[in-house]
């Protein structure tokens, strides 16, 4: 069975298009670990592939999107989509953040053993014995800790983030689903 041109003209905007209607255009640049995330959710609000994804840096991929101009309710997707990529935002800020603080504990405890052999370093030239082994044992005991502790940071820290980024892709399945009510 055929499908009449009034039939065709309500079928859903995403498949066919009306004549004299378009597209609206976007472009994506994202992490290559997130870009199956970004193209799932911009899914959601109407977008749908175009082309396939170019690589522009070494972690860096670029996609573009295509949506049609026709939708109603543009307002209250637009306002939905504002969070949700805030959201992601949010989730690319948490998943930095989850090096940052063993780097740093990482760099301060190098640090303090390098002042400790330095101590070492100019008790050795005053003669003083009991200085020279202190600051050298502790300089050695802080720079071979360091890595133990960058890695027991860095599961802290990564526990610490996850309860976050499951709360912000609950509020992004939240918001995606309100979009897919409203494109209907």
């Amino acid at each position: 069975m055929y499908a009449s041109s009034e039939e065709m003209m309500t079928a859903p905007a995403v498949l066919a298009l009306p004549a004299g209607y378009g597209y609206e255009y976007r472009s994506v640049k994202t992490d290559r670990r997130a870009a199956g995330r970004h193209r799932d959710v911009a899914a959601g609000f109407g977008w749908i592939p175009d082309g396939s994804p170019v690589t522009v840096g070494r972690r860096t991929v670029e996609f573009g999107l295509k949506r049609p101009q026709a939708l109603s309710n543009r307002a209250a997707l637009e306002r939905l989509e504002r969070d949700g990529e805030a959201a992601l935002a949010a989730i690319r800020s948490l998943d930095r953040s989850r090096r940052r603080m063993p780097t740093v504990l990482a760099y301060v405890l190098g640090l303090i053993g390098v002042a400790a052999m330095t101590v070492s370093i100019f008790a050795y030239l005053a003669d003083d014995i009991v200085s020279t082994v202190v600051g050298g044992v502790l300089g050695f005991v802080l720079w071979m800790a360091t890595p133990a502790a960058y890695r027991f940071a860095l599961v802290i820290q990564a526990t610490h983030v996850a309860g976050q980024v499951r709360h912000q892709e609950d509020i992004l399945a939240s918001i995606s689903r309100q979009a897919v009510a409203l494109l209907g």
